[in-house]
């Protein structure tokens, strides 16, 4: 049993794999002891896992909204060429990533943080609005 492109239910492709699957996972992984974890947390909490971690997401039942940050790392020289998304959701600077300290999470430590001084009005642009600039 593999993972499924399910191409119907969402506008985007979305990996599922279906109950069997699951109930073998879970049984791996502990059965009833262990197996399936349902994470909670107080307000502003975050979770990080890695996306290939066979995943759901219930409905938000508070009456407030949820962020969900999605990060696909790859090589530099894989990097986007033709910039469909505005850059707050692909960014365009390819800097290669640089490791912290270990400690990084348990005191403070200085970070470059992009735009510091406001979004730059680019960060909302597209390659099809710069086409369309371009045109005119």
């Amino acid at each position: 049993m593999d993972a499924k492109h399910d191409l119907t239910t969402t506008s985007y492709p979305l990996w599922t794999v279906d109950n069997d699957l699951i109930a073998q996972l879970v049984d791996r992984a502990g059965g009833k002891h262990g197996g399936i974890v349902s994470l909670k947390g107080p307000a502003g909490s975050m979770i990080l896992f890695h996306s290939c971690l066979v995943h759901a997401s219930g409905s938000n039942l508070s009456p407030f909204n949820r962020v969900a940050v999605y990060l696909s790392l790859c090589a530099v020289s894989n990097h986007i060429r033709r910039h469909k998304r505005p850059e707050y959701i692909a960014h365009r600077d390819f800097t290669p990533i640089e490791m912290l300290p270990d400690d990084c999470l348990l005191k403070p430590y200085p970070v470059d943080v992009p735009w510091k001084k406001g979004l730059p009005e680019s960060a909302l642009m597209t390659s099809l609005d710069l086409l369309d600039t371009a045109e005119a």
